[in-house]
């Protein structure tokens, strides 16, 4: 018995040693109503109904984040890591992999872009990929969305411990009902 208590105890302590040099504990999915209407510009993508989430990290107030790595486009089998999506993601015509709020007052459906970040401050720290991107996805051929990126600068976790890393913004057919049990999905 008291060997037993041994164990637990010195698990226990690496546990708490473990959590408490901890940045970084989890991510936070955080839906986003722009509330703007189907773009004219994109026809195919307007017929649809939209989802916009921001990915957050979360963790330590503070805390300095300088990449995040969600895969290699163009070495898929080199990480299992990536954004799984059945959904159709949306990327504007004058969007990029990176957020463009220079463009955001004349056509507001930016907002909706599907972009890499490191905070939700404009403008951001300066962003370079450290492996190709894909950020599209049609939910049925193409169903990852891999990036890795990087800044020199890098950013901090604010002072409710959070820095957004991502936005997405996926279209489902109007009849489809993504928030239903296994139909469908967004995430890692």
């Amino acid at each position: 018995m008291h060997a037993t208590t041994r164990i637990v105890s010195l698990v226990g302590a690496t546990l708490l040693a473990s959590g408490a040099h901890a940045a970084v504990n989890g991510v936070i999915w955080r839906g986003v109503n722009p509330n703007l209407p189907p773009s004219a510009n994109d026809p195919a993508y307007a017929s649809l109904a939209r989802y916009t989430f921001d990915l957050i990290l979360s963790g330590d107030s503070g805390t300095q984040i300088r990449g995040v790595n969600m895969g290699d486009a163009d070495d898929p089998s080199s990480s299992h890591l990536g954004l799984w999506t059945n959904g159709s993601v949306y990327n504007h015509f004058f969007g990029s992999d990176v957020r463009s709020p220079s463009f955001e007052h004349v056509f507001p459906h930016i907002a909706l872009d599907t972009f890499v970040a490191l905070g939700s401050t404009v403008p951001g720290p300066a962003i370079s990929f450290a492996a190709p991107a894909d950020l599209n996805a049609d939910g049925v051929n193409d169903r990852v969305l891999r990036a890795h990126w990087f800044s020199d600068a890098g950013a901090a976790l604010d002072a409710n411990g959070e820095l957004r890393i991502l936005r997405v913004t996926v279209g489902y057919d109007p009849s489809y009902n993504p928030f239903l049990w296994n139909t469908g999905y967004l995430g890692t």
